[in-house]
């Protein structure tokens, strides 16, 4: 997440009951702070990542492609039902080279915060993030991004499911090969790596 989940949701006028401290290097199964829609509102929970309905913590898939969501069984209610949106300062892809794979930090342009789509697996399941055709100037990287929303979509898609018509243009920058390691926390994680150009 990379910051207070207080200062992500400003923006949205948001009150938090209970801050999670900032997380720079979230996996498959941790837990994660999500905004859901209830009682005519978006409220804070937290769930997996993973889409399963097993609470031990068991991987369920971490991703869903939005362009077959509505047509695959395993995700069919719960895109109709179970909305989320995730909330984080940006996420990692690897760049692969002849010299290897190589992590690259992205996130929206000039933003603080970047707003993803997803969708839960009910009652105290996980969550998977929905993903779409990488925008040009990161599919060099890597081929799908996740579906991201502007501040004024998160509203729209938690009560209607409305998808964006235009995603915000992603920036990105190499980082620290830390981030490979699993339980490896701290802002450096996200900040630019030191080249010699």
């Amino acid at each position: 997440m990379g910051s207070n989940l207080t200062e992500l949701v400003q923006p949205l006028d948001l009150h938090v009951e209970s801050d999670h401290p900032p997380r720079w290097n979230v996996a498959p199964t941790d837990p994660h702070p999500v905004l859901e829609w209830r009682d005519n509102r978006p409220e804070v929970t937290v769930r997996r990542w993973g889409f399963s309905t097993r609470s031990d913590g068991r991987k369920g898939p971490i991703n869903a492609r939005v362009e077959s969501v509505h047509e695959r069984g395993m995700f069919q209610s719960a895109v109709q039902q179970h909305r989320v949106v995730v909330p984080a300062t940006g996420w990692y892809e690897w760049l692969v080279s002849p010299l290897g794979r190589h992590p690259h930090h992205l996130r929206p342009r000039g933003e603080k915060a970047c707003w993803m789509a997803g969708i839960h697996a009910g009652s105290s399941g996980g969550f998977a993030v929905l993903t779409q055709q990488a925008a040009s100037p990161v599919r060099h990287i890597h081929e799908r991004m996740p579906v991201l929303l502007r501040v004024a979509d998160v509203i729209p898609w938690l009560e209607h499911g409305e998808q964006p018509h235009e995603p915000p243009t992603v920036e990105h920058w190499p980082v620290s090969m830390e981030v490979n390691r699993v339980g490896t926390q701290g802002a450096h994680l996200a900040s630019p790596l030191s080249t010699l150009f």
